[in-house]
């Protein structure tokens, strides 16, 4: 899962620098302007096809990962501020603002060369925002101490789950301190890697958490803060 480098849910990388180009398949093609595709954002068999420049040391940089894909695939239509906890380079949230073009997508890692290709990734395919706008919104943050006082309709996750339950299952309660009466959770899980437990721990702390799609040993849950 970490491609030979097993911290990437750290700040500071020691791994060499070597820049790539991967490419990920939407399967859905969100509503938005006319005008010609750019060449990163093509229309491909009633998708959309995205490359996004990644990097050694950040999580899954040979392709998207299988349970991001799913993740990217099983979030209902979102609207309000949404959140890409643990953003990697961009993959989820980035796909997500694609897809629902009315939200307010906002981004964090504690990985700082995560974040700088996140900032260059959102650049690329979602050129719209100004620079000032995705610092503002794409942040160096271990889970949500860069985010004092925001608060999100929704927050979106593959928590990185080799840090360690302490903490993943800390990103969970800071996640539903964070969301908005009605916000919604969603994570993606391996079986495998504590699925069950996870599922447990938020039941416990949500009162309730919904298994909604699952593919290939990973599942997507959901939990609503009411």
């Amino acid at each position: 899962m970490t491609d030979g480098f097993s911290h990437y849910y750290t700040s500071r990388q020691p791994a060499g620098s070597r820049p790539a180009l991967i490419s990920h398949h939407l399967p859905r093609t969100p509503p938005r302007a006319g005008g010609p595709p750019s060449q990163t954002r093509a229309q491909a068999d009633g998708g959309i096809a995205l490359s996004f420049v990644v990097d050694d040391g950040v999580f899954s940089k040979n392709r998207v990962d299988p349970g991001t894909d799913l993740l990217i695939r099983s979030v209902p239509p979102l609207s309000g501020r949404a959140l890409d906890l643990g953003c990697g380079y961009g993959a989820a949230g980035i796909s997500l603002a694609l897809l629902n073009p009315g939200a307010d997508m906002w981004f964090c890692d504690v990985n700082e060369r995560a974040v700088g290709l996140c900032r260059i990734n959102h650049e690329r395919l979602l050129p719209g925002s100004s620079a000032e706008a995705r610092e503002a919104k794409i942040l160096l943050s271990d889970g949500f101490s860069a985010l004092a006082g925001v608060n999100f309709d929704a927050v979106i996750s593959n928590p990185p789950i080799r840090a360690g339950k302490a903490t993943v299952y800390r990103l969970f309660r800071e996640a539903r301190a964070h969301l908005a009466e009605g916000g919604a959770l969603y994570i993606v899980i391996q079986k495998k890697q504590g699925m069950k437990s996870a599922f447990a721990e938020l039941t416990g702390l949500f009162g309730a958490c919904a298994d909604i799609a699952g593919k290939a040993g990973y599942h997507v849950l959901k939990s609503v803060k009411v």
